[in-house]
């Protein structure tokens, strides 16, 4: 059997129209893979399941409802040092893109909140004069302290993480896991924290007791 050398094949020419064609194709695969995580279809965003719960949030009655209220409905984004510095970025991004959202008339201002401990977090809550917390993915090792300060403070938490809501106790939270946002409210989360629920929400929402 003969085979041609490798310089004796006639290699087929590749015109410029060929080269671009197959410059953009790599372009947006790798595009695509950059920004796969975020944009495939299949999942809910984290910016959409912030958006579930600040509506949740709209129906909320609280004990501090009326109390120091300041122009704004401050949320304190709260974390220890084991948050990853993207999951910080990403969570204050979404907060950002909703900000034109409004929660008993009040516009949203996210702040991010890191701390040391529990005396650290409950002096910084206060500062702020925040009205609601919300505890991002990173944080298993603190839910429990966070939630020490939220009960102690009457602020209500919440959260992206079902597993905070289901087993930790934070009050608010949604789950994503089947491709549509689906609210979750641990009432005796609801209980501890001093707020209620209306059957706005109730009615569609995963309840735990």
């Amino acid at each position: 059997m003969f085979v041609k050398p490798y310089s004796s094949i006639r290699w087929p020419a590749i015109t410029p129209l060929v080269l671009a064609v197959f410059c953009f194709v790599v372009f947006v695969s790798a595009h695509a893979a950059e920004r796969g995580a975020v944009e495939d279809p299949g999942e809910v965003s984290l910016t959409k399941q912030i958006e579930v719960l600040l509506g949740a949030l709209s129906f909320s009655k609280s004990a501090t409802d009326g109390k120091d209220s300041e122009a704004k409905f401050t949320i304190a984004i709260v974390h220890d040092r084991n948050v990853a510095a993207k999951t910080l970025k990403a969570t204050k991004a979404a907060f950002e893109k909703n900000s034109d959202l409004e929660i008993k008339g009040r516009r949203i201002s996210a702040v991010i909140l890191p701390f040391r401990h529990a005396r650290d977090l409950k002096k910084k809550i206060v500062r702020l004069k925040a009205d609601a917390v919300y505890i991002p993915s990173g944080n298993e090792r603190s839910v429990r302290i966070i939630l020490s300060i939220t009960r102690r403070l009457d602020r209500v938490s919440f959260t992206c993480v079902p597993d905070f809501v289901h087993w930790r106790g934070v009050t608010l939270g949604v789950d994503a896991s089947s491709g549509e946002p689906k609210l979750m409210v641990n009432l005796a989360g609801c209980r501890d924290e001093n707020v209620e629920f209306g059957e706005e929400v109730l009615s569609d929402a995963q309840v735990f007791f």
